[in-house]
């Protein structure tokens, strides 16, 4: 069973997935700005509340991966609200650069969580639907041999 860090990880995980669908169509993280915001928030919370679970540089770390989509998502909003929708195609164009930038951060940072569902839950590497581990190539030698985790 995965450990409360490996939960949390994979819960993070799936949520800055979905923030970042969110950001593929602009108008619709206009909408939802608010609430990406609000789940950003709870994470960073839940991710301080994981002190006995996690060594506080694992905790500054996620919280910092955070911190970065709350930063890019407030840009965003900052833009949506003073903008001069007077120049529809300016405003376009900028709302879909920042929302570019939001997902792409919400992308970094997935990765991040995902890479620690990786190394806190080795389990989490089960295929499913099948009854094997997926193999994983972690290194490859000088000699063009490579290792793999099974």
């Amino acid at each position: 069973m995965a450990g409360p860090l490996a939960t949390f990880a994979t819960k993070a995980q799936h949520e800055l997935e979905r923030i970042q669908e969110w950001t593929e169509v602009p108008p619709e993280l206009e909408r939802k700005v608010g609430e990406v915001l609000g789940i950003v928030r709870r994470l960073r919370q839940e991710a301080k509340a994981l002190s006995g679970h996690a060594k506080p540089a694992l905790i500054s770390g996620m919280d910092a991966k955070l911190a970065d989509v709350r930063r890019a998502t407030e840009t965003f909003k900052d833009y949506v609200m003073r903008a001069d929708r007077a120049v529809a195609h300016k405003y376009s164009e900028g709302r879909n650069e920042l929302a570019r930038l939001v997902g792409g951060t919400a992308a970094v940072a997935a990765g991040y969580f995902g890479d620690e569902v990786a190394r806190h839950n080795p389990s989490a590497l089960r295929d499913s639907t099948r009854s094997h581990v997926i193999s994983v190539q972690i290194e490859r030698g000088n000699d063009s041999s490579s290792r793999y985790a099974s």
